[in-house]
């Protein structure tokens, strides 16, 4: 049996857009919130051939005889087939010997030489135990964590509509039937462009390397509505028009935003459903605003109302040297450098004496 761990992974440059670092842990997070087939479709679609697995096949179902996947590994001497577990369980549930069996089972059923069980939690003593006794491979979710690092895997975006959300609807928004739009958020600008642009703001103070990035996330509303009207002389006509616009009221064109389905940063979402009413009567108003000047009769109708997210700012930290900068790209932009320590200054200056002043520190050292 082998474990796998960060060594057996082999790092490869990955690419500038999927370089956003997570906090530890942030991706089993998400990786456990999805629906259980969205999680499997992840790891069989997207972690399983950077594992060097061909020929895979989802065997998963209700009576799936302990093997979600059958898949081939070359390796030097000989090729192998496995039968594959892949376990989505909360950090606080633990891959025991039962779950081990299943695979050993599946590996009888499916004539396999190899098992492999892949989770988001952990193994229980017992079964690493019996996993290594019989040529069983385990990924736990740190192990799981960094080969979707190493590899830049991009990562699914959590269900943005969790029960919890559909609960505190207000009853202005319950009197309508919403679309969810839970496949994404739409970006003003690509990530790739914002974090050039963050990176332009503090080139001057060195050469900075990303850690992390958090998006702050708006509720988006997108109207469909349709509008008639009377034109003297010319009879009634009528108007199919979308109005993309947040609760603060800005609007957003369609053709002009970006909607990302994945995404490997920390994502805040914010809302406002007390402003629902007055979003509502403004959309009214843009388009009535759009009609001809001569326009009488004007009947507005509401055909459907979207719920999404848009990314109203895009915030970068970069290690820079001996400190760190946070950049904010979007709304308002903004770039603060955190002050040197004074254990950070005594070990950059060797200095026998320092002071705090109002700009920075004031060292004295003998030469």
């Amino acid at each position: 049996m082998r474990h796998h761990n960060e060594s057996n992974v082999n790092r490869k440059e990955i690419k500038l857009e999927y370089i956003l670092s997570f906090m530890t842990g942030e991706i089993v997070g998400i990786l456990s919130s999805l629906d259980p087939n969205k999680f499997e479709d992840f790891i069989i679609s997207n972690v399983l051939p950077k594992l060097g697995f061909s020929h895979i096949v989802r065997t998963g179902g209700p009576n799936d005889k302990g093997c979600d996947a059958l898949a081939v590994k070359n390796e030097v001497y000989a090729s192998y087939k496995y039968c594959i577990q892949i376990k989505r369980y909360n950090r606080s549930r633990r891959v025991g010997i039962d779950d081990v069996r299943e695979v050993l089972d599946g590996i009888d059923v499916y004539k396999c030489d190899r098992g492999l069980i892949i989770t988001t939690s952990d193994f229980s003593p017992e079964a690493i135990h019996r996993a290594r006794s019989k040529n069983v491979e385990l990924v736990d979710g740190s192990t799981l964590e960094n080969i979707i690092l190493n590899y830049g895997i991009n990562v699914p975006l959590v269900p943005l509509e969790t029960k919890e959300h559909i609960e505190m609807h207000t009853k202005e928004e319950e009197s309508y039937t919403f679309k969810v739009k839970d496949d994404g958020i739409y970006f003003p600008i690509s990530i790739t462009e914002a974090l050039n642009r963050a990176k332009n703001k503090i080139a001057y103070l060195g050469e900075p390397k990303l850690s992390s990035i958090t998006i702050t996330a708006k509720r988006l509303y997108i109207f469909s509505i349709k509008a008639s009207f009377k034109v003297y002389g010319k009879g009634r006509r009528s108007l199919s028009l979308k109005k993309a616009i947040t609760l603060d009221g800005k609007e957003f064109s369609l053709d002009s935003i970006i909607l990302e389905k994945s995404t490997v940063g920390k994502i805040k979402y914010v809302t406002n459903r007390e402003e629902f009413l007055k979003i509502k009567e403004e959309v009214k108003q843009k388009v009535i605003a759009e009609l001809p000047s001569d326009a009488e009769d004007i009947r507005i109708k509401e055909e459907k109302v979207k719920k999404c997210w848009i990314a109203s700012s895009i915030e970068f930290t970069f290690d820079i040297g001996y400190t760190k900068a946070r950049v904010t790209i979007g709304d308002k932009e903004e770039f603060v450098v955190e002050p040197l320590t004074l254990e950070q200054v005594r070990k950059l200056t060797n200095a026998e004496k320092i002071e705090k002043i109002p700009n920075g520190w004031k060292c004295y050292r003998t030469d």
